[in-house]
């Protein structure tokens, strides 16, 4: 009995082993598209795929290969590279990750800008910051799908506000805002598309740990050790973002949304012209839009 229930416990485990590898790792892109002088902006870059992400476009100016006798790895940087500006809220973490960075890909062309995103004002000092600095922006990577209605009575979910329902709420938001945000960017040479980067053991889902209930922490932790062969790691998370941010061959390609290095489908709701259109119309007059371009551009 006991040989039977290991055997039976073994083939599950090389099972779930086999669709960690094959399918839950997601896709790949693999590309030696080089990125020099190419200024780029990642929010949230100080951890997880952000960091991941910006790893990459850094190292896109460095060729690695192998001694004569194949024992160590020699990267050279042959380029300059992405300049790559983590926008992080934390300075210490933010730095803590440039350090990382450079130390990894040998390349001294991370800076850090430091920036809240939940605060207008944040926002608004930041983006005065790098308009001075910087004469042109190459890409921007906004870290921060769902499938419900966005509730235009409680935009704020003030009446009804749970964990799930509130991620869920914005994560379709943003899926609307950027489809809105493509169209009106339609004659430019500018596109703007959104992506599901997968589920990501990250230390988003370390801080969700303190939202479950005492009661129910010995079957979390009993069944934790599962979850890895049903997440990706960071790596493999930033995938999806790599090539949207580096692959020529998406260049026009706008207002559509990509899981796994490919565009995929959306749901009605996120698919929802009039309602992007309106969250839009909606946002501008909460953020107050005009008067922070009026400030924007008097300040430059």
């Amino acid at each position: 009995m006991f040989l039977s229930a290991l055997l039976i416990i073994t083939v599950i485990l090389i099972l779930l082993y086999l669709l960690k590898i094959y399918y839950w790792s997601g896709g790949s892109f693999k590309s030696d598209q080089r990125l020099d002088g190419k200024y780029v902006i990642i929010t949230g870059a100080n951890t997880g795929i952000g960091k991941a992400t910006a790893t990459d476009l850094v190292q896109r100016g460095i060729i690695c290969g192998y001694y004569k006798d194949r024992t160590d790895k020699k990267c050279f940087l042959i380029g300059l590279g992405a300049h790559v500006i983590l926008a992080c809220r934390d300075r210490q973490r933010a730095q803590t990750a440039a350090d990382d960075i450079r130390n990894k890909t040998g390349s001294q062309n991370v800076e850090i800008e430091i920036v809240d995103t939940s605060s207008l004002e944040s926002v608004k000092s930041f983006a005065i910051r790098i308009r001075k600095k910087l004469k042109h922006l190459d890409i921007l990577i906004n870290n921060a799908v769902a499938h419900m209605e966005i509730q235009f009575d409680d935009i704020n979910l003030e009446k009804r506000y749970t964990p799930l329902i509130g991620y869920a709420h914005s994560k379709l938001a943003n899926i609307l805002f950027t489809r809105e945000l493509a169209k009106r960017l339609q004659g430019t040479n500018i596109t703007a598309n959104s992506l599901h980067p997968g589920v990501i053991v990250t230390e988003l889902l370390r801080y969700n740990e303190q939202r479950i209930p005492p009661f129910l922490y010995p079957l979390y932790s009993l069944l934790k050790p599962l979850a890895w062969f049903f997440t990706k790691n960071a790596d493999q998370g930033s995938q999806t973002t790599i090539r949207l941010a580096v692959d020529k061959k998406l260049d026009g390609v706008t207002g559509k949304y990509f899981s796994d290095c490919v565009e995929v489908a959306t749901s009605s709701q996120a698919s929802d012209d009039q309602a992007a259109k309106r969250l839009w119309e909606v946002s501008e007059k909460m953020t107050r839009l005009k008067e922070a371009e009026n400030e924007l551009e008097s300040k430059i």
